[in-house]
């Protein structure tokens, strides 16, 4: 990653409210747990085509933005019993996939648009 991306999300990363989902098996039946808020410093921007090209073809539709962050999200449907999610600007967003991206430090995650069901 050049100087110039470092510098970017120095200036434009921000505090972001994040909070996982654990599985776990209770009488043969599946429970999900949310746990408690924590905090990741990253930046967040729209998803682009491209980005929207590695979700599952029903997810492409919805909204879905990118997070770019040092931090350990939690994949859905990586076969993990956790998953991610992030608060933004009133939304929940649930962490999709793990978007290829050239760098040493930071992952850029794709997340898209969730309701609670």
């Amino acid at each position: 990653m050049s100087q110039y991306a470092h510098e970017a999300i120095g200036i434009f990363g921000r505090t972001i409210a994040v909070y996982d989902i654990a599985e776990t098996v209770v009488n043969h039946r599946a429970v999900k747990t949310p746990g408690a808020d924590y905090n990741i410093f990253g930046v967040i921007q729209p998803a682009g085509e491209r980005d929207l090209q590695i979700l599952p073809e029903g997810d492409r539709t919805r909204g879905a933005i990118i997070v770019h962050t040092k931090a350990d999200l939690k994949i859905a449907d990586s076969g993990s019993t956790a998953e991610s999610y992030v608060r933004h600007r009133g939304k929940v967003y649930r962490v999709r996939a793990l978007a290829p991206w050239d760098d040493q430090e930071f992952r850029r995650y794709v997340a898209t648009t969730w309701q609670d069901r």
